[in-house]
């Protein structure tokens, strides 16, 4: 009986505060009304400040190399996906390491992103330090970072470039930016798939010439006559393998789509800014009035 008493009695508490709530509102319509109406202005001109967003992206398919023979067709779909997989992680990692992004800088792009902190006098892109950068180089000690870099230039690709894989193929990947500078991302994302891909061959072309070598000199010391047909047989494979790295394709990949610009831009509601605003004024004002009546 008790229990059944106290909540009755928290039911009335509850509807008692949803009557002040409405009491004050009608109360106070003008006043509301005002706010509302100033609420819609500060969201008409908080859109007018929202840039819309657009994406950059290129799509890149995996191109499959059958090295080896396998009779199980599970065995080979799982030896094929974990190759797939190891060759974009190697792609990714490359495409976001310091080589990549010391290239880009010296081609130009510390210009397309750094132009608002260069300095004519000294020729540096000049960084200044936030104020709580500034702190902890005076506490710990340490020298102040005076010019940004290709490095900067590293985190920047590392924040913008991201990717998706296609879950039905396995094989289909798109690296896309999202961004409310289409045309000067659309230039980094050309150069940077191509970029990543000639260091890729670069440190394979490496790997091969040192392979050919080893095998030559293993070639010259054998005395087997059928050992030395395999070695040259190999140094001639690697001599093809060699000559594919010429080519203008990328090594790994094919490029299905060429890095393109999204034509409907991702934008924030507009009725939603609105109903937020409206809302949220509102709401402050029966609160704010409700505590001063009933609370303080």
């Amino acid at each position: 009986m008790k229990s059944e008493s106290s909540s009755f009695l928290g039911n009335e508490s509850i509807i008692g505060v949803i009557k002040s709530l409405f009491s004050i509102f009608f109360e106070k319509i003008k006043l509301n009304l005002i706010l509302v109406g100033v609420s819609a202005v500060l969201a008409f001109f908080y859109l007018t400040s929202l840039d819309p967003v657009y994406r950059v992206e290129t799509k890149l398919n995996e191109v499959q190399e059958s090295t080896v023979s396998l009779q199980d067709s599970a065995l080979s779909n799982l030896f094929s996906v974990q190759e797939s997989s190891k060759n974009f992680d190697m792609f990714f990692w490359q495409l976001n390491s310091s080589q990549v992004a010391k290239k880009l800088w010296d081609e130009g792009f510390n210009k397309v992103y750094y132009s608002f902190a260069y300095d004519e006098e000294d020729d540096i892109y000049r960084y200044n330090s936030t104020f709580g950068q500034s702190f902890n180089n005076f506490i710990f000690n340490l020298e102040p970072k005076r010019s940004y870099n290709h490095n900067d230039l590293k985190n920047l690709i590392n924040g913008k470039v991201n990717f998706l894989r296609d879950k039905s193929t396995k094989d289909l990947y798109i690296l896309y930016i999202d961004t409310t500078s289409p045309e000067r991302d659309l230039s980094l994302l050309k150069r940077l798939v191509k970029v990543t891909d000639e260091f890729i061959k670069e440190r394979k072309l490496i790997s091969i010439n040192a392979k050919m070598d080893f095998l030559r000199e293993e070639a010259k010391e054998t005395m087997d006559r059928d050992a030395r047909s395999s070695l040259n047989s190999l140094v001639r494979q690697n001599l093809l393998e060699k000559s594919l790295l010429s080519g203008d394709g990328l090594l790994y990949f094919e490029v299905i789509e060429e890095p393109f610009i999204h034509e409907n831009p991702r934008i924030t509601s507009p009725s939603f800014v609105f109903i937020a605003f409206v809302f949220i004024s509102w709401a402050g004002s029966v609160l704010i009035t409700y505590l001063r009546r009933y609370i303080v």
